[in-house]
């Protein structure tokens, strides 16, 4: 649905004060604007994070063959969406080839092959995994941290001392 198009959208974007003409046609869809607006670059590592909706999440899929490394963020039984994570990937070397203060629940990265370890932290807790990354298929990473439910002490009953 366009709201604005044409003379009136360059008449509200005078306005507003836009610092950037853009034509009408090139206005981009709600869902590319915001958290995930496009692929981000952390010190020459390309990658982009969010997806915690479905419009979010379709916007990070049809740019995801850019990528040859999908990291999932979750938690608890049923694998709720983990947004918000500190996230770090550092190579073989010990170089640091990201970092993020706010990842998740999806971060996709381009790396050259090789070996990375991959730590996300949330919640007061951390995860951490070594991903291979290969020349043709993407690699895929799912971090799980267990939800409050799965921390929970098992209640007492037959056989089972309080």
């Amino acid at each position: 649905m366009t709201l604005f198009s044409g003379p009136v959208l360059s008449i509200l974007m005078l306005v507003a004060g836009a610092a950037v003409a853009v034509p009408p046609g090139d206005v981009p869809h709600a869902a590319e604007v915001g958290a995930d607006a496009g692929v981000k670059d952390w010190q020459g590592t390309p990658y982009q994070s969010g997806g915690d909706g479905a419009e979010s999440r379709m916007v990070l899929d049809r740019r995801l063959r850019q990528f040859n490394l999908r990291i999932l963020l979750s938690e608890g039984r049923r694998s709720s969406y983990v947004a918000g994570a500190e996230l770090s990937i550092v190579d073989a070397r010990g170089q640091e080839r990201l970092r993020l203060a706010d990842a998740g629940p999806y971060v996709d990265v381009r790396l050259p092959a090789g070996r990375y370890t991959v730590q996300a932290r949330s919640g007061g807790h951390s995860r951490q995994a070594v991903v291979q990354i290969g020349t043709a298929a993407l690699a895929r990473l799912h971090l799980h941290w267990p939800g409050s439910q799965d921390e929970a002490a098992p209640a007492a009953g037959p056989g089972v001392l309080p």
